[in-house]
């Protein structure tokens, strides 16, 4: 996700952080002023399909980074 963040976020934006303990785990908000994700990809990424796109400096992608 932060990985993400950063390859989809432009210069000069903000990229936001928390975390928030809980009992047996912590749990980790990712926010940025990224240009967000297309339906149809969205669409791709919940069916699990493979999907890679370019960053917003062109920054080539594995694809594995929102497969979850």
């Amino acid at each position: 996700m932060v990985s993400n963040a950063i390859k989809f976020t432009p210069l000069n934006k903000t990229i936001t952080l928390n975390a928030y303990p809980k009992a047996d785990e912590v749990l980790v908000h990712v926010a940025d002023e990224g240009c967000g994700i297309e339906l149809g990809i969205l669409e791709k990424i919940s069916r699990k399909e493979f999907i890679s796109t370019r960053g917003t400096n062109n920054e080539k992608g594995t694809g594995l980074g929102l497969n979850v």
